[in-house]
Parts: C-alpha cells; structure tokens; sequence
C-alpha cells in the first residue's frame, strides 16, 4: 500500500473494508491479500465508510463532495452533496444512512435511494466529524470546531453539550456498554463520556501528547482508542481506568478502528500506511448463527442458535442452563436475560432459552444460546450481538427473512420431530427402542417447526403466550407426493404445530420430507419413517 488509509468497518461478507487515499477503497480478509477498488472520482479522498442497511458499504468522500456506495462484488456508484465535505457515516435508527458535513457544518441524512436532507448545526464553524446512533435512538456527533457533542433526532431538532476542556478537539465517538456515549478528545488529550442527558466526564490520558483520535466499543466490554501521536492502543474500563499498548511501527500515526470478527481489533495507521489488527485473549466471539435445524438465514420469532468461544461462563453446570425458573415468566413475559447472558438481534433483546459451555457440557461442540428472535419486520442483513456480564462480542450478520421454515429434528441423521395421533413418539425403531415407531400410510400424525413467520392474529412482544393459525397452509410432500395438511398455526413462543396426514402411496422405508411456504423451503436431508 503507498497511500494513506483511513476509515475501517467489518462488511456484511465478513471482510474488512477501508478508505485510502487518493480515492480507493480497499478490502481485507485475514491473510495477506488485499484488493482494491477506484472511486469514479479521481482524488476523492474517501473517509468514513460503514455497512448499510442493504448490505452494501457506504463511504464519504470528502474532497468529491459525494457519498459512495459499494458491493461485495466491486459495484461502484455515488451521489453527489455540494459543498459539503462529508467526514464520517453511520445507519441511523430510521432505516437510513446519517453522515457529517466538515465544510457546510451540516449533518446530513441520506436514503439507500440517494435522496438528501441536511440540517444545519448551530454553532458556526463547528465541523462536525464523527456520528452514530446513541441508545436513545438519536444520532450523536462530536463537533471537532465547535467543542462540543451534538445530538440530533430523525426529525432534525439539534442538541449541542459543551465540553469542559477549552479547545479539545473532539473526533472519535462510540456507544459504550453502560448505555453512554464515549469520545475522544485530540488535542484534549482526554477521552470523554457523555450521558444521553448530557452530563459529561472527562477521564485524562497518563501519556502526554497521545492524542486519541477514534474510539470503539470492544469485544471485552470496554472502550478501545488510537492514539494518533503516541503509536499506541489505548483500554478505558467503563469505570474510566486507562491501559494502553504500543504497536510495532513508529510514528505510525493510527487512525480510524472497528471491532472485527473473532475478537479482533482492527485499526488504519494513516503514517505507516498499514492495516493493524489486535487479538483480545479470551474475548467472546460468535462463529455461527442460524435457524434451529436449518441454514443461516433467520427470521422474526423464530427459534436460533449461537455458536461461538467464550460466549458462556466456564463454570456452566454440565447440563446448561434453561430459562425454566425465569421470574420473567410470573408477569407474562420471556425472559430477555439468562444468569448475565443476553441477546441482541439488530439491536432489539432477543428472549434467551437455554446456553451451554465447551468447558462443562460433553454435549456442546462449542459454546451455544438458544433464543427467540424479537418480532421485527426489518429485511436484509441484521447485527447479531452475545452480552455475557459485561464482554460482549462483535457483531455477526445474519440475513433476516420474512420467513426462514424448518422442520425441528430428532436427530442429525434427519429425522424430524413428530408424533402419532396419540402424542408417541414417530420415527424408526432405532431411534428411541421401545418408544418411537413409523407412521402408516394415510395416517395424521403431528409435526414442529420453527421459522415460519407471524400468524394471521397479531402478537404482544415478549409474551410467554403465543398461539394463532398461519395464514395460508404450508405445502408439504413426503416421498415427493403431497400431504394433506388439517392444520398449521403457532401453539408455543416461536413453536409451529403442522397436523398432516401420511399419503398412501408413500413407499416404507426413510421418506424426504419437505414443505415450502412463502416461496422458501424446509431444508432438504428431512426424513419421516413410514412402515406398512
């Protein structure tokens, strides 16, 4: 690389994306390859660069006065924002993407369609630079002239906070994880923490001249820093305690850092012209995410399960924990935390079941949580995030659906979960000796599935109670022949109930067994026993 790098974010591929000057943009996977992609303006000099809400990366460029917009695949497009001088983007709480305008001290809001509102800031010369969307559901900025941090909702009402150091030049903010917003201070010297009320603390750096210039929210729960003229990664705890960590390259001049995948820090080190990356030890990481029995996309309500390292305590009981003796459920409700472990799914809790350790369970291939996706009509790739006391993970994107069925299995070996008319258990002999047996020709037997969206009645958030039929019945097939369905609806949380009758051309042996509904499939591999 020859150019100066910029701004880093995790793409929805799993990929690290970054801007370099003159006017690329960049594209990282672990290893040593990185390709590379030029922006149709020449000397763009792109800056900040998040994933969108179409999946896509969206960056600034500051010089072209434009916003750009990029695929996995290297489909490049732009949209122009006239003396504007864009720094920093992020999505905001409305579906849309909100971005920060140096020269025209605005902040600007722009749809995936590449329509623009801007709102001016009132201080004159303030200069907004970085932005993100706060737990209170507004963005928040920090005004690198103005001194100040800036609130602003979807609607456009503007909030400004002094802060206390004269000339601190603030740049870098991020979202903590006790629910405040926390910034750094350049030329203050000082990483700050601001309440969504707007009480500001200001914590110094021990190392003079550091000049901390971006911050994240780190895998460990607590915040991460570069320190752009002290060559190091600073720690602050959320009780302000301050570890920092030099990296290898002098006058490396580090720059913009994002939390990566597998507990990583990655970081742009603007002098030295490299991409850095960091390892937590022990930090928790999610591997996988995906429909009970099924593929990676999910749905809302849908039951999920998260793998992963260091997403449980190690002194899980060898039998897991299962969300049975939750208080939540004396009011109603489920329960949204399970013995400090919770779940987010794009940002709304996700309703825990039941988690297990690697360290205590023989029977945990890795660590694992099963949970209730909340209801959200969101579509498109969506952030999965673990807390776990106070470490929580990066983020994994997972593509939410408006439905994602699966057929709830016995076995791996294929079997779906299902019962004779009199509630025993269906399936070969050797399943269960002595408890499960195969269904007849032109039987009704009971199937349980997950993942096929909401009932025609609507539903309460979080209620322990959860029942109505499907709108339309699914089409299902055994052997390849349809099956009559007599019934599908939700009977439990996220638990479908699909009454169905065995056709009586079905030959004995293992049956395929698949159903579609709303255009998506069951996986295939399903099997039902029939026997004659």
């Amino acid at each position: 690389m020859s150019n100066p790098s910029y701004g880093i974010a995790v793409g929805s591929d799993g990929a690290l994306w970054f801007t370099r000057n003159p006017g690329r943009i960049g594209r990282l996977v672990p290893g040593p390859a990185i390709s590379e992609s030029l922006t149709p303006a020449p000397n763009s000099k792109p800056l900040g660069i998040v994933t969108g809400p179409d999946g896509a990366l969206w960056f600034t460029e500051y010089a072209a006065n434009e916003i750009g917009r990029i695929t996995s695949n290297g489909t490049l497009a732009e949209y122009p924002v006239p003396n504007s001088q864009p720094d920093f983007i992020t999505n905001g709480p409305d579906g849309a993407l909100w971005f920060t305008e140096d020269a025209g001290g605005r902040i600007g809001r722009m749809t995936t369609l590449g329509e623009v509102r801007e709102f001016l800031v009132p201080t004159t010369n303030s200069r907004p630079a970085y932005i993100l969307t706060g737990p209170d559901g507004a963005l928040w900025f920090t005004e690198y002239g103005g001194n100040k941090i800036g609130r602003i909702t979807t609607t456009g009402t503007i909030t400004e906070y002094p802060i206390p150091t004269p000339n601190s030049q603030p740049y870098g903010i991020t979202r903590g994880r006790d629910g405040a917003l926390w910034f750094a201070e350049i030329s203050g010297n000082k990483i700050g923490r601001i309440t969504t009320a707007g009480a500001i603390t200001e914590y110094p750096v021990p190392a003079p001249r550091s000049q901390p210039y971006a911050i994240v929210s780190g895998p460990d729960g607590a915040l991460w820093f570069t320190e752009y003229g002290g060559d190091r990664l600073g720690r602050i705890s959320t009780a302000g305690l301050i570890d920092d960590f030099p990296v290898p390259t002098a006058a490396s001049q580090m720059f913009a850092v994002s939390a990566g995948p597998e507990g990583t820090l990655w970081f742009t080190e603007y002098n030295a012209n490299k991409i850095g990356r960091a390892i937590l030890p022990n930090a928790p990481t999610i591997t996988s995410v995906n429909t009970a029995g099924a593929g990676s996309d999910i749905a809302q309500n849908t039951w999920i399960e998260i793998k992963g390292t260091n997403l449980v305590s190690g002194s899980t009981p060898p039998a897991g924990v299962i969300w049975n003796d939750a208080p939540e459920f004396a009011s109603g409700q489920l329960p949204a935390q399970l013995g400090g472990v919770s779940v987010s799914a794009n940002g709304k809790p996700a309703y825990v079941y039941f988690y297990c350790s690697l360290v205590t369970s023989p029977a945990c291939t890795s660590d694992q949580i099963n949970v209730l996706t909340p209801l959200d009509d969101t579509l498109g790739p969506v952030q999965i995030v673990v807390t776990n006391g106070t470490s929580s993970t990066p983020p994994i994107w997972a593509s939410l659906k408006t439905v994602a069925p699966s057929l709830l299995l016995f076995s791996p070996a294929g079997y779906v979960v299902a019962t004779h008319a009199d509630n025993s258990l269906l399936g070969p002999a050797s399943l269960y000796p002595g408890f499960s047996t195969p269904a007849a020709p032109g039987e009704p037997v009971v199937l349980y599935a997950v993942g096929f969206g909401l009932p025609a009645a609507p539903l309460t958030s979080g209620s322990s109670s959860q029942s109505g039929l499907l709108p339309v019945f699914p089409v299902c097939q055994i052997g390849g022949i349809p099956a009559e369905l007599s019934f599908a609806g939700l009977i439990n949380p996220g638990l479908y109930q699909l009454n169905l009758t065995v056709p009586a051309g079905v030959p004995d042996g293992d049956n395929p067994i698949r159903c579609t509904y709303r255009g998506a499939a069951t996986p295939s591999g399903d099997l039902l026993t029939v026997q004659r």
